[in-house]
């Protein structure tokens, strides 16, 4: 009888253990940041998983306004359970305050979403991080697991590859010299009908056959003058 007591002590006290370390180690509620950046806006998404029954809570997010400027944010409402939510922005910190009509019967889904703009100058790393005020799940409180992000702020230069064109230069041959066609002096036709000399030609030897028809009777008269 004492051995049976035992032997049940003992299996009660292992099922106690696996009880518990299975609720040691059962997932709770977990909140997640993601941002992506467009030009000059940045959006910054909070998810939750592991949410089923979640009726209200506060979430902190915390960003560096050195390079960011808080514009805006909205909230979803999953399942049709009404929550709503509303954010105030104080510094550096956007604290965003839900409730649910209905506890939450989704297990995973987007809760918010921000949006920030880039302030002029800034590049870099911009961070984000998440702290929780309160968060109620089944009328019971929680804290939830939380993990951060952070977007590059620096501008993609967009480069665009050149691709010259290749000029083919023109191939320059050696120049062919003119050949010119020696002009043949205007023939003219005698009554003949043979070819003659050019009119010019014509004047040119009448002129020097009178010169020289002068010149002779000049000497012929001087001769015969000096004899007398």
């Amino acid at each position: 009888m004492k051995l049976t007591k035992k032997i049940l002590a003992v299996v009660l006290a292992v099922a106690l253990v696996a009880v518990l370390g299975v609720a040691a180690f059962a997932a709770g509620p977990s909140l997640s940041l993601s941002a992506t950046k467009s030009g000059k806006t940045v959006t910054l998404t909070l998810s939750g998983s592991d949410l089923t029954g979640f009726q209200a809570g506060d979430v902190v997010i915390t960003y560096d306004n050195t390079k960011l400027t808080y514009v805006d944010s909205s909230t979803s409402a999953p399942d049709g359970t009404g929550v709503t939510g509303k954010a105030i922005d104080v510094d550096n910190q956007v604290t965003f305050s839900y409730m649910a009509v209905d506890a939450m019967k989704t297990s995973s889904a987007v809760l918010a979403t921000y949006t920030f703009k880039v302030v002029d100058g800034a590049d870099g790393t911009a961070d984000f991080s998440m702290s929780i005020g309160s968060f109620s799940v089944n009328d019971a409180e929680v804290t939830p697991s939380t993990s951060g992000t952070s977007v590059d702020l620096t501008e993609k230069e967009t480069t665009t590859k050149e691709n010259p064109t290749k000029e083919n230069p023109t191939k320059v041959g050696p120049t062919e010299p003119t050949s010119s066609t020696p002009v043949e002096p205007t023939s003219r036709t005698n009554g003949n009908g043979k070819k003659g000399i050019a009119q010019t030609g014509e004047a040119s030897i009448a002129v020097i056959a009178g010169v020289m028809a002068v010149a002779a009777a000049a000497f012929v008269a001087t001769r015969k003058k000096n004899e007398e």
